[in-house]
């Protein structure tokens, strides 16, 4: 085994899963019913993994810019649905995954290609060894926040209807009634992004920055990597919720500035 270089092996693996019964032993000391769901995501996490390291391998042999493009859509697709499975009470119908599915896509592809074509500048442009990771490491970010505010003003304008609709009656524009609501849901998802950006390198190093350094690049040039990332992370995220929280604003009424909640789907547990 190479010492500047140590691989982790199966066996290591196995050993770290173990931490995971400290989750589930508390889960159960605490009768939160988690433990299932714990395993669950676990060997979800494992497969997932293991299928995304093949196909990358596959990926960046080829350097196909076909697959690249239905590599790129199909991430942009699970996303919109794993987005849409965390709201709480998300808007109904196609909507509901279209609304946010937009948002994520339109930010995401457009902060990837600025990063493409002025940070990175791969040869060729799409070279799936950078657009790949890159997209991935912005959609992880921005699906929670499009979540995150999504949820906040869906469930706000159901606890506060009766507000907005007396102020509706007294010839409030929707847009005003709702202002607050869109205002909190922005920063309700805009602040684990600030938060991140905060706490980077005193409290914690980030996982590209500590992957590279794992594997011998300067701390120097990892860093810059680092906050070339967080930067993009910080932009995509900003749009992707404006677009999403936004787009919801304009779902929850109609032409005769009505709240209409009953676009809004049945509450999740």
């Amino acid at each position: 085994m190479n010492e500047s270089n140590p691989t982790v092996t199966y066996g290591a693996l196995a050993l770290a899963s173990l931490l995971l019964l400290v989750h589930a032993g508390l889960s159960t000391a605490f009768g939160l019913k988690l433990a299932r769901p714990l395993l669950i995501a676990a060997v979800r996490m494992f497969v997932q993994l293991s299928l995304l390291a093949v196909v990358l391998q596959w990926l960046f042999a080829t350097e196909s810019a076909l697959a690249t493009v239905l590599t790129i859509l199909i991430m942009l697709g699970f996303a919109s649905w794993e987005t849409w499975r965390r709201i709480g009470r998300p808007l109904a119908g196609r909507r509901g995954v279209l609304v946010p599915g937009g948002a994520i896509a339109a930010a995401g592809l457009a902060t990837l290609g600025y990063a493409l074509l002025t940070q990175v500048s791969p040869q060729p442009w799409y070279a799936p060894r950078y657009s790949v990771p890159i997209l991935g490491m912005i959609l992880g970010s921005v699906m929670n926040a499009v979540a995150l505010g999504i949820d906040s003003l869906t469930q706000n304008a159901w606890r506060e209807r009766l507000n907005i609709e007396a102020q509706l009656a007294q010839g409030v524009p929707f847009t005003a009634a709702t202002r607050r609501l869109v205002q909190r849901a922005m920063k309700t998802a805009l602040m684990p992004t600030m938060n991140l950006m905060a706490a980077t390198g005193l409290v914690m190093m980030p996982g590209m920055m500590t992957g590279q350094i794992l594997t011998g690049t300067s701390p120097h040039e990892a860093i810059k990597y680092q906050m070339m990332i967080i930067l993009l992370v910080a932009g995509a995220t900003a749009l992707a919720v404006f677009l999403a929280v936004v787009g919801t604003q304009r779902d929850l009424t109609d032409d005769r500035q009505r709240l209409r909640l009953d676009r809004l789907g049945a509450e999740r547990n």
